[in-house]
């Protein structure tokens, strides 16, 4: 799963699916600027950084027990995850 700030509230259903269908791993990334998007709309999107609008609600959900679960794997959120969870 791509997080973005259209869908990073659905992270925990995503381990909860993974769960019911006995995956070995659910994988959350952050979105990354390929350059591909109009300029802004990765702004909009990046919810990792601090300075956007919804960051502490994602820094929330990323610091959930549910994101503890041994099937989840964060390769490039893991960094933030220890810090959210100090």
């Amino acid at each position: 799963m791509t997080v973005q700030a259209n869908n990073y509230k659905e992270m925990v259903d995503f381990v909860e699916l993974g769960r019911r269908h006995h995956c070995d791993v659910v994988a959350f990334q952050q979105i990354s600027d390929w350059g591909v998007m109009p300029p802004g709309e990765f702004a909009a999107r990046a919810i990792q950084p601090p300075n956007h609008p919804e960051h502490a609600t994602f820094i929330e959900v990323l610091s959930g027990p549910r994101l503890a679960d041994p099937i989840v794997n964060l390769p490039n959120l893991t960094e933030l995850r220890s810090w959210a969870i100090g």
